[in-house]
């Protein structure tokens, strides 16, 4: 695929934009500020076809669920189900605690995996004849909605989740290996690489004798506990902990097993803690 000069795909940007505010097609304009953008971008017909083709594509498995939850969204408010949903969510929880329902359905729905755009439109119906019946301005129940949908994303598997997970050095993310086996690495994950390489550093240097296979996880672990480490030398981290307010627990979790693994000092002391909450 050939690769598109920014200043194309800035123009090709900016004229679908213009396109759409005339009131131009959305398709269209994207498909005109596709062409335009792409040739000045030094692509020919050929390749601008082909790239809108793969970019299509690769974003159909989205739009395909945004007009599904749309079709639902529709399906809630036409059938009378939406204003049933919030008679009951007002009925069982009581007037004071509807933001927090609408909050929770978000994130529940995002927390499974759908999209926070999707999971709002879901939720969208239920929400407004909730706000509608006691009272809420519409602001409020979209704040409720956006909060509960970020709380969702938190625990999602989506890119922020996994990225996090590079950063604390996952072992079947790709970066610990990387940084065990050092070389050049993409731009990409270099500054991922280079925050688990002084873990790489230290199992190497006390653990000379163990196993290839063993080296991996020995620094996820390590890279790990170096984390917690930094998140406690936070202020705010150190005196809610003080305080008694939170505790920092160094721990790794096996989605595929839901084994949880307690590291450092903290693994005997503090399980049955943790456990009970």
């Amino acid at each position: 695929m050939p690769v598109i000069h920014w200043s194309g795909a800035i123009l090709g940007l900016a004229i679908a934009i213009i396109l759409i505010f005339r009131k131009v097609s959305p398709v269209y304009s994207l498909f005109t500020g596709a062409i335009i953008g792409g040739l000045v971008g030094g692509a020919n017909l050929a390749q601008i076809t082909q790239i809108v083709i793969d970019g299509t594509n690769s974003v159909m498995g989205a739009v395909v669920r945004v007009l599904a939850a749309g079709v639902l969204a529709g399906i809630l408010i036409e059938s009378g189900a939406a204003e049933k949903i919030a008679e009951t969510i007002v009925e069982k929880l009581g007037e004071q605690k509807a933001l927090l329902a609408i909050s929770l359905a978000t994130m529940v729905i995002t927390a499974v995996g759908v999209f926070i755009t999707v999971a709002v439109i879901i939720v969208a119906p239920i929400a407004l004849s909730v706000a509608k019946k006691v009272g809420l301005t519409k602001s409020s129940i979209l704040l409720a909605m956006v909060g509960g949908g970020k709380a969702g994303n938190l625990i999602s598997p989506n890119p922020n989740t996994i990225a996090v997970a590079n950063v604390l050095g996952h072992d079947r993310c790709g970066a610990v290996k990387a940084a065990i086996d050092g070389g050049d690495v993409s731009p990409n994950v270099e500054a991922i690489v280079r925050n688990i390489t002084p873990a790489v550093e230290y199992i190497k240097s006390t653990s000379k004798n163990a196993k290839a296979e063993e080296i991996a996880p020995m620094v996820e672990n390590e890279n790990i506990l170096r984390s917690i480490n930094r998140l406690l030398e936070s202020s705010v981290i150190k005196k809610l902990e003080y305080n008694g307010n939170i505790d920092v627990i160094p721990a790794k979790y096996n989605m595929a097993t839901g084994k949880v693994t307690f590291l450092g000092d903290f693994q005997h002391n503090l399980r049955g803690k943790i456990l009970k909450v």
